[in-house]
């Protein structure tokens, strides 16, 4: 592959090709973003593939699937996922359908699950409504954070020690 883009929106920044060759284990990253989409949705799907291919193309190290999270078999099992996926902190978009004449309503989970062993990192995938953005601006944000927000869970998922903050009290500062 080549970018001939100016800006190289298309290539991997170093950092992220860095940590991405120093992996030495199995990263499995779970797209919970399968089935049929309006057509900015499936834009979406496409380009997570696309960057999930250029940083396996870096690593050996890197599975990933696609799902639907809601496809299962009873109502109780659908709700159990429902639940459990709310106590990890993925929360469902409304997505509005128009086809032909109609209009229907259809809950995704536009995250990503990055598991490492028995930890967990859920990444959500669709930017937040910003004021003043069309859902095309908020799908171009998204897509266009792709690489940061996938590489900066891998990182986290590996770290091994969790950074210190530390606050000092008494040198004139006001009180929390």
């Amino acid at each position: 592959r080549i970018d001939l883009t100016e800006e190289k929106r298309y290539t991997l920044t170093p950092e992220t090709v860095r940590m991405l060759r120093g992996m030495k284990d199995n990263v499995y990253i779970e797209v919970l973003l399968d089935g049929k989409f309006p057509a900015g949705f499936k834009r979406l799907q496409e380009a997570i593939k696309d960057k999930l291919d250029q940083f396996r193309n870096e690593t050996p190290f890197i599975q990933y699937a696609f799902k639907d999270p809601l496809d299962v078999k009873s109502v109780d099992e659908k709700n159990d996922r429902i639940k459990t996926m709310a106590e990890q902190g993925i929360k469902p978009v409304n997505l509005k359908v128009f086809d032909d004449d109609e209009q229907s309503e259809r809950i995704i989970y536009p995250y990503a699950v990055v598991k490492f062993g028995s930890h967990t990192i859920p990444v959500n995938l669709l930017e937040n409504n910003i004021a003043g953005f069309s859902d095309e601006e908020v799908l171009n944000q998204s897509i266009n954070l792709l690489e940061y927000k996938l590489a900066d869970a891998i990182n986290k998922i590996f770290r091994s020690e969790k950074p210190t903050i530390m606050i000092t009290r008494g040198h004139g500062e006001t009180k929390p």
